[in-house]
């Protein structure tokens, strides 16, 4: 990408008429929202799509009075958007719950079911990667009891998991790979599909967490070829909720708990009890402000242009080495910045920065969602505050940002 290309695409980006769309942004005042790798803000549609819930319609699903019925109808219409958004074969295999992680857990107790039956004939290990976030880690680890056996992909040097490394980790053995689409830590993008090729060659599973790439590019579960998906709608502008997608006859085979009045068949027997719904109804209006014209061409000239901006500047701020500066971003690093230091607990970093900050206010996010043991090669991977970008991120919010990191010393990577 050239500049003329990258400049004309983001003069024509109308930022601040988005940022109105924001009701957070507009109360803000000086505070910076830096925690958007942790959850980001909604628009007013999806404020008024949880309003309108519960002013409405907040009664229970399944009556045959009109308000119930309504809530029926809201539900099964965010099961068609997020069927959309992540181009799923049918609305019947999109679950909403809690978060990622309850169904990660969810998930794997199911799979810890079918091993200790026996039920897949043999097939008795997991793959996990040192790249996860360790709900995507400890979720698996927790079913040797049931007797699990585990093989670790791990990331080579560059910051990368190479599909090269998998091929030999595979075989008639393994049940599932677990890996994450982009890592939370790093921002590193995986070749999914091709794990999903040589994974299903060796007639194994494939579960994404797919948290960190979800606000950052197209999710596609067909191109894909994954078994399972799971995403935090928190993270895409929706309320605090998530969903987990899985082909429809693999929902159906998996073990889960439900009451005896719950049907027997995906996704009602994946979601446990009463789920939250005004926030699904804002999770379907998140999808349609995500359909909506202000959000494509954003994302990937932002990384370039910060790349450049902030080295230019900021010597001290570099790229990542494996990151390129040109076109080919995409693939490579979503738009996230990690500052690192080498043997700094991520809570003193975040506090430092803080403490900077202290004549404005700013949310920044300690980055430990990586235990030290997970990468005993890598301390400086858990050692990091977070700052990632979403597409109603202004470029004014730069001069501050790069004088804290500066002020906060060691060493910056830009993501």
């Amino acid at each position: 990408m050239n500049k003329h290309q990258t400049d004309s695409t983001s003069a024509a980006f109308p930022v601040e008429k988005i940022r109105a769309m924001f009701p957070a942004l507009q109360r803000a005042g000086d505070f910076i929202f830096m925690d958007n790798a942790a959850g980001a803000q909604i628009p007013q549609s999806v404020l008024d799509a949880v309003t309108n819930h519960l002013v409405a319609h907040n009664v229970q699903r399944g009556g045959r009075y009109g308000r119930s019925v309504t809530v029926d109808q809201s539900v099964a219409t965010a099961r068609e958007s997020v069927a959309l958004l992540i181009n799923a074969y049918s609305p019947s295999e999109i679950c909403f719950g809690m978060n990622a992680t309850s169904f990660i857990r969810l998930v794997s107790l199911g799979i810890g079911q079918m091993l200790a039956k026996d039920a897949d004939g043999g097939r008795d290990e997991i793959i996990v990667t040192d790249m996860d976030h360790d709900a995507n880690i400890a979720t698996w680890l927790a079913l040797e009891p049931a007797g699990a056996k585990f093989k670790w992909w791990r990331m080579r040097e560059d910051g990368n998991l190479h599909v090269d490394d998998l091929k030999p980790l595979v075989s008639e053995r393994t049940r599932l790979v677990a890996c994450t689409v982009t890592a939370h830590s790093i921002g590193s993008i995986v070749d999914v599909a091709s794990v999903a090729r040589i994974a299903h060659a060796a007639g194994a599973e494939v579960f994404l967490d797919c948290v960190h790439y979800g606000p950052h590019g197209p999710m596609d579960v067909r191109a894909w070829d994954c078994d399972y998906l799971v995403c935090s709608g928190y993270k895409n502008f929706s309320p605090h909720m998530g969903f987990l997608w899985g082909r429809f006859d693999t929902l159906k085979r998996l073990p889960t708990f439900r009451e005896d009045f719950i049907p027997d068949e995906p996704p009602y027997k994946v979601e446990a009890g009463t789920f939250i719904y005004e926030n699904v109804s804002g999770m379907d209006a998140a999808v349609r402000y995500l359909g909506g014209p202000q959000f494509p061409a954003r994302e990937q000239p932002l990384t370039p242009r910060q790349h450049r901006r902030r080295h230019e500047r900021h010597p001290r701020l570099r790229a990542d080495a494996g990151a390129r500066d040109d076109e080919g971003a995409e693939g490579l690093r979503r738009d996230h910045l990690r500052r690192r230091r080498r043997g700094a607990h991520p809570r003193a970093r975040a506090d430092l920065l803080l403490q900077y900050w202290q004549a404005f206010a700013a949310a920044d996010r300690r980055g430990d969602g990586c235990p030290a043991d997970r990468h005993p090669r890598r301390p400086h991977v858990c050692a990091a505050a977070d700052e990632a970008a979403q597409p109603v991120d202004g470029q004014r919010r730069d001069p501050r940002l790069a004088g804290a990191l500066q002020h906060g010393g060691g060493s910056a990577q830009i993501r």
